[in-house]
Parts: C-alpha cells; sequence; structure tokens
C-alpha cells in the first residue's frame, strides 16, 4: 500500500433539491499515495436516465498520473453520527486510471428517497470517503522468444521424435511442431498418411540442405534462405513443395 486518506464529504440536502439531474457538487482536492483525487457528488444522478431518483458519486483523478490503482469504499453517517451497517452500500473497488479514463462513478449509490428518510441530519448527509493506493504489481513479460528457441532444438536434434530420408541423409525434426506448421507434416506423422512400420519419411526431389532450411524456416517463421537465382530448377521444386507443404510460396 503506498497511502490511504479518509474524506468527510457534506452534502446539503435540501439545497441539492434545487441541482439539476446532471448537476455536481464537488469536494477539495485530497493527497493519497502521492496522488490528487476528488470526490463528486451528483445529487439527482450523474444522467438523466436515474430520473433523479440516486445520487451518483464519482472518484476522479486530479493528477496527470498514469497507471494508478485505488480502492474506493463510501458509506455513510446514520442520524446518530455513527457509520451505518443498517443499508450499508459499501463499495470496494480496485481499478486502474489511464489517460482515457480519469474517475470512476457509482451511479446508483443510493436512493434519494432513502437517504433522505434515513441519513440526513440537520438538513445534511455525511459520506465517507476512503482511498487506498496500492502498488503496482504489474510484471513486464519479455518478448516472446519461441522461434529462435525451436531453431535451436532443430539445430540440436534435442527431443527429436520424427525422421526425414532425403537422398542419402538422415534429417531429425519434431512432429509436433511439424505438425502445428503444416497439415501436410501433421498427415504424415499423425494422421492416415503416416507409416507405423516406417523410421523415416522419405522426400523426393530436392537437396537435403535445402530441405533442412525449409524445415527450419517453416517451424520458426524465419525468413526463408537465399537461393542462386541459378539454381532455377531446385527453386521450380522448393516452390512446388513449399506450396504442397504450407501453402506458400519461396521468396528469398
Amino acid at each position: 500500500m503506498l497511502g490511504s486518506g479518509i474524506l468527510e464529504f457534506k452534502l446539503d440536502y435540501v439545497e441539492s433539491k434545487n441541482i439539476a439531474i446532471g448537476g455536481v457538487v464537488r469536494s477539495e482536492d485530497i493527497s493519497v499515495g502521492g496522488h490528487l483525487w476528488r470526490v463528486d457528488c451528483y445529487p439527482r444522478g450523474d444522467t438523466g436516465e436515474l430520473s433523479g431518483r440516486y445520487v451518483s458519486i464519482f472518484l476522479t483523478l486530479v493528477s496527470k498520473s498514469e497507471n494508478v490503482k485505488a480502492i474506493f469504499h463510501v458509506f455513510h453517517l446514520g442520524k446518530d453520527g455513527e457509520p451505518s451497517f443498517t443499508h450499508e452500500n459499501k463499495l470496494v473497488q480496485v481499478y486502474s486510471y489511464s489517460d482515457s479514463s480519469k474517475s470512476w462513478v457509482w451511479r446508483q449509490f443510493m436512493n434519494r428517497s432513502l437517504l433522505e428518510s434515513g441519513y440526513v441530519t440537520n438538513g445534511r448527509a455525511t459520506f465517507m470517503c476512503n482511498i487506498i493506493v496500492v502498488a503496482d504489481d504489474t510484471i513486464d513479460v519479455p518478448p516472446s522468444d519461441i522461434v529462435s528457441r525451436l531453431g535451436d532444438l532443430l539445430d540440436h536434434n534435442v527431443g527429436t521424435d520424427a525422421l526425414f530420408r532425403v537422398d542419402d541423409a538422415i534429417i531429425a525434426a519434431h512432429r509436433v511442431v511439424l505438425a502445428a506448421r503444416s497439415p501436410v507434416f501433421k498427415a504424415e506423422v499423425f494422421g492416415s498418411t503416416a507409416d507405423a512400420t516406417s523410421k523415416a519419411i522419405t522426400v523426393k526431389d530436392i537437396e537435403p540442405s535445402v530441405y533442412l532450411q525449409l524445415c527450419s524456416s517453416s517451424c520458426t517463421r524465419m525468413r526463408y534462405p537465399k537461393m542462386k537465382s541459378s539454381a532455377t530448377a531446385q527453386l521450380r521444386r522448393c516452390n512446388k513443395f513449399l506450396q504442397r507443404l504450407i501453402g506458400t510460396k519461396w521468396t528469398g
């Protein structure tokens, strides 16, 4: 907790009868937790939708602050001057302020007829406003590095459980990652096209080094590797292979 403060707000109930719907009575500013606050009371409600039947109460952040968290607790005193618990309209709300919203409102804090019958003394109603400013416990989450992590797993053959035979080379990969990236891979390693008796899936018409780069790029969504412009036949095969796997073309 960064700080707390109690504001005693006295409303001239007799005078409030002459205030139009949407008219406001403001408290003095109060400093709590290093910020300035103010209580705004609308004796006949802040909007015409309430037909003047309710008292509305706002807590307004006066300071130019951002991401302030506070607890706003409002209750009223009975005719004996003691806190009332018979009709306690207690509000405990934790919220954050932003640039677009500098106040919090309880539009139907209390019905005016109930307030007049039970809580007006000498023509005044007293509201006790407790403001508690709490620490911002937001944790900054670092950007995800899942892409590079997946690439590291593939580069070091950690946890691989799928094998691909490309010419004379055997390339290891991860079934779950491949299945998530390509429906064709998913069918080959998990679906009906998977051969349970085969230890390696055969890939034709592509060089092992190029296939390994394509596999890495497909799993990590990184840009596909550059190829020499003279390798037109290989480029066509790569495009055909990529379109079959993940519906994209070589952009290197």
